[in-house]
């Protein structure tokens, strides 16, 4: 009895969810034109620094990106959008 009882113990401990590791961040943000207009269908690219991962984006009708699920660090951001430089 005690060799049952000691590996229900050990399958509910092994079933039980550990803590997670890993983070996620997400970035939000708007990208706007000179008057403070937002620039609609701009294309953001987000570069993680450190992995050199890439994450696209494409603004809103209000110009407003979003990244979710980003993982934590240093990110270089690149926007293009038509008319701009």
């Amino acid at each position: 009895m005690r060799i049952r009882a000691s590996c229900a113990c050990l399958l509910l401990m092994l079933a039980a969810p550990l803590p997670a590791q890993r983070s996620s961040s997400s970035l939000t943000g708007i990208v706007s034109d000179p008057t403070g207009s937002g620039v609609t269908g701009a294309e953001v690219l987000a570069t993680h620094r450190a992995t050199a991962v890439e994450h696209r984006a494409k603004t809103n009708e209000e110009g407003v990106f979003t990244f979710s699920s980003l993982a934590p660090g240093s990110y270089d951001l690149r926007i293009e959008a038509a008319g701009f430089k």
